[in-house]
């Protein structure tokens, strides 16, 4: 596979997002956005992510987060993805991939592109 072109650092402000495989719906119930809720909160504070802002929508998410160590954003999607992913298979009987390839990410390099980018996620 091709290397992600975003390279993530310390102190790094990144939009992150992606949606379900073959743009189906990724929370059908309550009980899975409190599920990939409650495992957003965990792993971003077991790798010190900062989350600023976040939305799900049925067939995708995005969040605003903040890399406050060494730890990288990408351990921590990782660990939640495959968590979720392992959850919604096993809950509906799925087989095969929940998400539609790699999360995407975006640097966020000024303070008016993260207002910006807060203010699309509220939206």
């Amino acid at each position: 596979m091709p290397l992600r072109p975003v390279t993530f650092f310390k102190g790094g402000y990144y939009h992150i997002y992606n949606r379900g495989n073959a743009k189906r719906e990724i929370f059908l119930g309550n009980r899975d956005y409190s599920r990939f809720l409650k495992r957003t909160v965990r792993y971003s504070d077991e790798h010190s992510i900062s989350i600023f802002c976040f939305c799900l929508m049925p067939n995708h998410f995005h969040l605003l987060l903040k890399q406050t160590n060494e730890t990288s954003v990408a351990d921590f999607m990782q660990k939640l993805l495959v968590s979720y992913s392992m959850y919604f298979n096993r809950k509906y009987d799925n087989v095969g991939s929940v998400f539609q390839g790699r999360f995407q990410a975006k640097l966020i390099e000024t303070d008016a592109y993260v207002m910006q980018i807060s203010r699309y996620i509220h939206q």
